[in-house]
């Protein structure tokens, strides 16, 4: 076996350990691509539930605000016009 001989089987032994290292790690590149795709639409889809949550939270807090402001101006309005009954008969 001449030294040619040897260089050839190196590089050839060289070549084919590059070339699989390359194949693994655009593998390894592609599915983390898909972990990571698969990861952010469950996350997405957990914060899309949870920001229905508060709207409904939200609507039923303003639902309630509004039954109460409209209460307290029924109030306000029969208290005075209790005033201006009673300053009418004073």
């Amino acid at each position: 076996m001449t030294i040619e001989d040897i260089f050839k089987v190196a590089a050839a032994v060289i070549i084919s350990t590059g070339g699989a290292g390359a194949i693994l790690f655009g593998l390894s590149s592609w599915l983390g691509k898909v972990w990571a795709n698969r990861i952010l639409e469950n996350e997405k889809a957990k914060h899309r539930v949870e920001l229905e949550e508060f709207k409904a939270q939200l609507s039923q807090a303003n639902i309630r605000y509004t039954k109460l402001h409209e209460k307290r101006a029924e109030i306000i309005s029969e208290f005075y016009s209790l005033i201006n009954l009673l300053r009418d008969k004073a």
